[in-house]
């Protein structure tokens, strides 16, 4: 006899997936911000792209390479402290994107 251990895919899995990494990409500018590059993986990202927001606020729309990996840079302030970066889908992941 023989026998594996074999795991399926979930096929009830959401077809909307996002995961993002943030680093930063340079010193200070005059206006005391920091570049910060955010690379976003997507599967099944919608067509109108996303958001990223900064502690709550939006700071762009961007859209989605087609890649599946987007990478953008975008301003946070260097003021020492932490920042809640969160990227969204635009579109909400249940209706079929």
């Amino acid at each position: 006899n023989s026998t594996i251990n074999f795991t399926t895919p979930n096929c009830n899995a959401p077809t909307c997936n996002l995961t993002m990494s943030a680093v930063e990409n340079g010193s200070c500018d005059p206006n005391n911000n920091v570049p910060v590059d955010i690379t976003v993986n997507d599967v099944g990202g919608g067509a109108s792209g996303f958001n990223i927001l900064v502690d709550g606020n939006n700071v762009g729309t961007y859209a989605y390479s087609g890649t599946g990996t987007t990478t953008v840079t975008i301003n946070v302030i260097g003021d020492g402290q932490n920042h809640n970066i969160e990227v969204q889908d635009i579109m909400v992941c249940d209706e079929g994107n």
